[in-house]
C-alpha cells in the first residue's frame, strides 16, 4: 500500500538523560520484517529485511542502527530500550517486541537544548523519508545537502549507513532509501515551549 504505514513495522528507541525538566525522546524509523511475528516474540527470533537483500535478527539490527544513531547523542544520554511495533492503521500500532541495547550510552559531546536535526532521503518508490533527532549533540540553524561519507561527520556516517546494503530503513512507500537529500537543523518549537514553560 503506497504511502501508508499499514503493515509496516516501527523500530522505536526511548532516549533518556535530558534535564531541565527531565525529559525522554522517541527516535523512530520504519522497517520491514519477515512474516508476521506475534506480540511478545523475542528480538532474536524476528528477522528484518535489509537493503542489500539479506536479513538479520531484530536484536542485531537494533544494536547496529543505534551504533550510528548514538553518534548524535551526548555521553549523558542513553537509549534505555527499543520496541518494535506493527502499524495496524495509519494512527494505531500494536506491540510486537522489546529489548535492551548492548551499548545504550550516547557517543560524544553534550545534548543541545531545544535543537532538532532532520535528515531526509529519497526512497526507491520516489517518496521522501526522514530521520528526526531531537536534542542531539548538533546545533545551528541551517539547511544543507546531506553528503554520505562513511568516514565523515556523524550525520554523514548515518547517511552512508542509511544507503548501505546493511540499512533496514524504509519509507512509507515501502521503498528502501536510495539517495541522501538534506541535513536540516533548527529549533524544535514544542521542546522549546516545554523547556521554557510556555503553554
Amino acid at each position: 500500500m503506497g504511502n501508508s504505514r499499514v503493515g509496516q513495522y516501527l523500530l522505536e528507541y526511548e532516549i533518556g538523560g535530558f534535564p531541565s525538566p527531565i525529559t525522554t525522546h522517541k527516535l523512530r524509523c520504519n522497517i520491514m520484517v519477515v512474516g508476521t511475528p506475534p506480540a511478545g516474540t523475542v528480538p532474536t527470533a524476528i528477522d528484518v529485511n535489509k537493503r542489500g537483500g539479506t536479513t538479520a535478527n531484530l536484536q542485531v539490527v537494533a544494536d547496529q542502527v543505534w551504533s550510528y544513531f548514538r553518534l548524535l547523542y551526548g555521553i549523558t544520554q542513553s537509549a534505555s530500550s527499543f520496541t518494535l511495533w506493527n502499524w495496524v492503521t495509519n494512527t494505531a500500532k500494536d506491540f510486537v517486541a522489546a529489548g535492551t541495547l548492548t551499548t545504550p550510552l550516547g557517543a560524544t559531546g553534550a545534548f543541545q537544548s531545544m535543537q532538532q536535526t532532520t535528515l531526509t532521503f529519497r526512497s526507491g518508490g520516489g517518496g521522501i523519508a526522514k530521520l528526526v533527532f531531537i536534542e542531539p549533540n548538533q546545533t545551528g540553524e541551517s539547511r544543507s545537502p546531506l553528503i554520505p561519507n562513511a568516514a565523515g561527520s556523524a550525520v554523514q556516517r548515518i547517511a552512508a549507513f542509511a544507503l548501505s546494503a546493511d540499512s533496514p530503513f524504509q519509507a512509507l512507500d515501502n521503498g528502501f532509501f536510495v539517495a541522501a537529500l538534506r541535513d536540516a537543523r533548527g529549533q524544535n518549537e514544542a521542546i522549546r515551549n516545554r523547556r521554557l514553560g510556555v503553554s
